[in-house]
Parts: structure tokens; C-alpha cells; sequence
């Protein structure tokens, strides 16, 4: 009898324990059967900053959010005359300082608070590879710009090559010519010039010009022209993507390191150079 009892009891335990394990194991199974939540990533953003151009003291960014298949283009600006009124903003084909003014995209105008928001039918990728710039101006009017930047493939890289101006003869004149790397691989070139004594530049336009070679080379070919230089700012602003005419080939930023070139620039009356310097290899 007693036997009977404790086989009863040990039968009964065993199939709890079973009933249990089997409760365990399917509460577990349950858990690890929930996917794991998969988390949203954030949305692509890329800033560019704005600059004063007509109107000093401007200051500000322009960014561009990702927006499922559109971009939502955010403007904020700081500075003189922002607290005016309505300020147009237009976005173009181009660099800056080309100033095509051509493939119009218009954007919410920025506010008296500085702020500005649109959402455009481009993609994020498109946008942000897409060789443009962007005008803020004061007014409907659009005769004047408060704040302007190179966006997309114009945007400057960061990486850049200045290379020595020296005098020729007797010139009291020396510079130094910089080139900056964009995105897209096109180059941004500046041209500083001043005097060695420290004196004002006689006025004009002084003419500056690319040569292939070096500057000991005689007769040499001039392979792209740049923008005159103004003696009020003593500096001149020139974006490359192509050398003159009538081959007008296309050339990098990689291009002219790799390359033996010169640069001189020439007194505005009398024509006569009046500073050079090797560039390139």
C-alpha cells in the first residue's frame, strides 16, 4: 500500500515538473519568436555656409534634409537688414562667382526672423551632387544680395595649393595665386596681389593670365585667362572648368598640380608683367 502511495506521488510530481518544463519552454520560444524592433535612421543632412556678398555682417547656413524622395532646403541668416522683411532665395545652375543666374529654383523666401524652410521635388543625392549656388537678397527687387554659397558639387573640399607670385624687374609688385578643389573636382582660383612696400596698387584692372611652362619659357602659349584683378580689392576670383578657347578643354584641380604652368599679371596701362610665378609640377 505504502508503495503504491509513494509511486503515486513520484507520478504526479514528475508530470508537474513536465508541465512546468513545457510551460518554460514555451513562454521562451514566445519571447524569443518577438522580432526586434528595426530603428529609423535619422534623415541624410549636408550644411553649407552662407557668406556676405553686397552687404557686410551677413552671416548664416543652408541645409539640406533628406525627405523620403524630396529634400527640405532650411535657411537661417544673421546680420544687417535680415529683420527687414521678406528676403527671396533662389537656388542656380553654376558657381558663385560665374553668376549664370540660370536654372531658377525658388525657394520660400526667408522671413524677419532669418528662417526659411522648403521642401523641393529633388532627391537628397540629387541636390547635394548638383553643381549650383544659392542667392539670398534683400528685397522683390533682387538687385541686391545679402548672403550667397556654393552648394552640392560647387561646395569647396578643403583641400587646397597656393603657390608664390614674385616680382619681375623692377615691379613693386608681388601675390600669391591659390587654388581650391571643389567636389565635382573643379577648381576655385584667387589671385592677391599687392606691393612689396606696402603702398596702395596703382588703379586699374590688372590682366592675369595661365601659360604652359615655366616662366623661363619663351613664347609661351596662354592656356586659360582669368578675371582682371581690381586694384581697390587687389584680388581676383576665377572658377575653371574649362581652358580658352577654341579647344576649351576640360580640366580638374587634379590636372593643374600634375602639369608645369605659370602664372603673370600685367600692369593695366602699359601691358608690361609685373609679377609671375611657377604653378603645377
Amino acid at each position: 500500500m505504502k508503495t503504491t502511495i509513494r509511486k503515486t506521488i513520484w507520478t504526479n510530481f514528475a508530470a508537474m515538473a513536465f508541465i512546468l518544463t513545457l510551460m518554460v519552454v514555451g513562454c521562451k520560444k514566445k519571447e524569443d519568436d518577438t522580432p526586434t524592433p528595426v530603428p529609423t535612421p535619422d534623415p541624410l543632412k549636408s550644411t553649407y555656409t552662407l557668406k556676405a556678398k553686397d552687404i557686410g555682417g551677413i552671416s548664416g547656413t543652408v541645409t539640406f534634409t533628406e525627405n523620403g524622395s524630396q529634400t527640405t532646403v532650411s535657411i537661417s541668416i544673421t546680420g544687417p537688414f535680415v529683420n527687414s522683411g521678406s528676403h527671396p532665395a533662389n537656388i542656380y545652375s553654376g558657381a558663385a562667382v560665374e553668376g549664370s543666374m540660370t536654372g531658377a529654383i525658388s525657394l520660400t523666401p526667408v522671413d524677419a526672423s532669418g528662417k526659411s524652410s522648403t521642401v523641393i521635388a529633388q532627391s537628397y543625392s540629387t541636390l547635394t551632387n548638383y553643381d549650383g549656388y544659392i542667392n539670398i537678397y534683400l528685397s522683390s527687387a533682387m538687385d541686391t544680395i545679402l548672403a550667397q554659397a556654393d552648394i552640392g558639387g560647387n561646395n569647396l573640399t578643403g583641400t587646397n595649393k597656393i603657390y608664390n607670385l614674385d616680382t619681375i624687374g623692377s615691379s613693386n609688385i608681388k601675390g600669391t595665386a591659390k587654388f581650391e578643389q571643389r567636389i565635382n573636382n573643379t577648381t576655385l582660383l584667387t589671385i592677391t596681389i599687392s606691393t612689396v612696400t606696402g603702398d596702395p596698387l596703382p588703379p586699374g584692372m590688372y590682366p592675369a593670365k595661365i601659360f604652359i611652362g615655366t616662366i623661363l619659357t619663351i613664347g609661351a602659349p596662354v592656356t586659360k585667362t582669368l578675371n582682371d584683378i581690381n586694384s581697390a580689392t587687389g584680388r581676383s576670383i576665377t572658377n575653371i572648368r574649362n581652358l580658352d578657347p577654341p579647344n576649351s578643354t576640360a580640366i580638374t584641380y587634379t590636372d593643374w598640380l600634375n602639369s608645369p604652368r605659370f602664372i603673370r599679371v600685367f600692369d593695366p596701362i602699359t601691358g608690361n608683367p609685373v609679377c609671375q610665378g611657377n604653378i603645377g609640377m
